[in-house]
């Protein structure tokens, strides 16, 4: 993860590194172009602290913390150092998700006023609105995340894509209600405990405030660390890029063991809505879809205020990286 604001410029870089990443040879990450071309962009764009992970062949290749958790602290990134991702949570909800289709306890494409009562004064439109329409950000919903206000998408369902924070909200609170448990227990007990994820959580644990990293403005000052006390999948999630590594090796899986039905994930990561076709850019269930490189990889970036987050993977690869 990148802790800073306007980081997304720096996404260019990682894109036109990917290639080398996931290379056959080992060596070639940890080149010295590849150490020279990140510590220019992080002195360019006034980054402080980074840390990156590179899946290859279905196994965690390898993972590198550079710079600093501050900018006025000596103490340097390391794999083990929590950042800021929130909206990457909304991938461990898709995760979720699939996993509850796949085993039939949620249908994607009934609408989710089956499940569960609409918000009081939600419009005619909502009624519409599926779990598949969430994932694929076509819900029709603004982008907020206040769950004061009724459901009023403002497109019809399914016809237009734009990001929706609020509608992954209201998913949450569907799968919460479906499965009667909350968002952190779930994710402990779903995700976060099988996977060996030991530092990521969607409320604070004042126990990772020691290895936790500060977020920075785009001139490079730090701000004040965010408490979250609440779960949501849209703005809490704190992790590090060694839990994250395993989460994406979860999703491509390994030669030796698959967390989910590979045929269902292809189902999952097939692109359902063009979003710049031209250059290869569409949308899956609940992650992006890239067509480069010769190959075809899902991604998801967070941008929030002063840390932002890349996961990307390749399928056909098991190859992928975390940033």
């Amino acid at each position: 993860m990148i802790s800073v604001t306007r980081s997304h410029r720096y996404w260019p870089v990682l894109f036109n590194l990917m290639p080398t990443l996931t290379a056959a040879n080992p060596q070639l990450e940890l080149s010295q172009e590849f150490q020279q071309v990140t510590r220019a962009a992080m002195e360019k764009w006034r980054v402080p602290g980074i840390a990156v992970g590179v899946l290859r062949n279905g196994e965690i290749s390898w993972q590198l913390g550079m710079g600093r958790l501050h900018r006025d602290d000596p103490n340097a990134v390391k794999t083990s150092s929590v950042f800021e991702a929130a909206s990457l949570g909304n991938v461990f909800l898709a995760y979720l998700v699939w996993t509850l289709a796949n085993h039939a306890r949620l249908e994607l494409d009934r609408p989710m006023a089956h499940y569960m009562p609409l918000p009081a004064g939600s419009n005619n439109m909502a009624k519409q609105i599926t779990a598949r329409h969430v994932l694929t950000h076509t819900s029709g919903l603004a982008n907020t995340l206040d769950e004061t206000t009724p459901l009023a998408p403002v497109r019809i369902p399914g016809t237009f894509w734009q990001y929706s924070g609020r509608a992954f909200l209201h998913l949450q609170r569907v799968v919460e209600h479906l499965t009667q448990t909350r968002l952190q227990t779930l994710m402990d007990e779903a995700v976060f405990t099988s996977l060996g994820m030991t530092h990521s959580h969607f409320c604070d644990k004042a126990a990772f405030d020691k290895v936790s990293a500060t977020g920075h403005d785009a001139r490079g000052e730090p701000m004040k660390k965010q408490q979250p006390h609440n779960a949501d999948t849209v703005a809490s999630l704190h992790t590090n890029i060694a839990d994250m590594a395993r989460f994406l090796l979860a999703l491509v899986g390994s030669e030796r063991r698959d967390t989910l039905d590979r045929t269902f994930l292809q189902i999952m990561l097939r692109p359902q809505v063009a979003i710049a076709a031209e250059h290869g850019l569409h949308w899956a269930n609940g992650v992006g879809i890239e067509r480069a490189f010769g190959s075809e990889y899902f991604f998801h970036v967070d941008a929030n205020p002063y840390f932002s987050s890349l996961i990307m993977g390749s399928l056909t690869e098991r190859s992928g990286i975390v940033v």
